[in-house]
């Protein structure tokens, strides 16, 4: 066993000098240790620990143990340096030829062996020459399709996009039939005033006088109306029929009753008169 020797000793001149040597340890030396314990092993950096004494003999410690008096600390490491790189060794022998992956399977193409097509989801190889569709011979399948899926989660709803531009017109449609035709409208429109009502008038306290305003024959009212001034209660006007029965249905009339003292104004009845459809 060869290892790093540190001797330390004391000189006549006083000094303490620390030396290194290289040992052999042969002979009348030896290893010892604890016989009640395992011998002591490497630090964490692959290094052994000893204490050497005058006789040679080597006592291994742990890292850190000091060694007693007339002893030497010594070390040396579990591993020597790593050796130089050897020479390259001779290449090997081939391999053999791997597939030629071609893609999906062409009916104009001659293929040749270790030829590689997909055909209908899955791998064929062939290695004769040959123009025959997978899977016939001399096709053989390298990888099968596999089975679908289960069907995936919903995702979750995208937002919503912008509002597209305006489309252009349409065409216009064809014209639709004629609608039926309607009724006949009034013709004969004309207003009449009642007799006496276009002028100034008296009347006495608590009294009552009518104002007729009659259609002629062949029309009918389908309206009237009324002004006055002065102080005056008018009972209503209407066709005649609605108000007072003695009005002819012919007829637009007012009622114009005093109820306070004597007046005097001015009243004009008139009905709006149409022909009879």
């Amino acid at each position: 066993m060869t290892g790093t020797v540190r001797r330390a000793w004391r000189a006549h001149t006083g000094l303490f000098v620390t030396c290194v040597a290289a040992l052999a340890f042969v002979g009348g030396g030896g290893l010892a240790y604890a016989a009640s314990s395992s011998p002591p092993g490497p630090d964490s950096n692959g290094v052994f620990h000893a204490c050497v004494n005058n006789a040679g003999t080597i006592t291994l410690v742990n890292s850190g143990t000091p060694c007693g008096n007339n002893q030497l600390s010594v070390s040396w490491n579990q591993a020597g340096p790593q050796g130089p790189a050897g020479p390259q060794g001779p290449p090997g022998p081939s391999g053999a030829q791997g597939i030629e992956w071609l893609g999906a399977w062409n009916n104009l193409t001659t293929y040749t062996a270790t030829d590689a097509v997909l055909y209908n989801g899955s791998a064929y190889v062939t290695y004769n020459t040959t123009t025959a569709q997978p899977p016939s011979a001399p096709w053989q399948l390298l990888a099968a399709q596999g089975a679908q899926g289960p069907q995936g989660l919903q995702g979750p709803q995208g937002q919503q996009g912008a509002t597209g531009a305006t489309g252009a017109t349409g065409v216009t449609g064809s014209q639709g039939p004629a609608g039926p035709a309607g009724a006949n409208g009034v013709s004969g429109y004309e207003v009449v005033t009642a007799p006496g009502s276009a002028s100034t008038f008296s009347l006495n306290p608590l009294t009552e006088s009518t104002f007729d305003a009659v259609c002629p024959s062949g029309k009918v009212p389908v309206g009237g109306g009324w002004a006055s001034g002065g102080s005056m209660t008018l009972n209503g006007d209407a066709p005649g029929p609605d108000i007072n029965t003695s009005f002819p249905a012919n007829s637009w009339g007012v009622d114009v009753y005093n109820n306070n003292v004597l007046v005097q104004g001015d009243l004009q009845v008139y009905a709006i008169c149409v022909s009879t459809p």
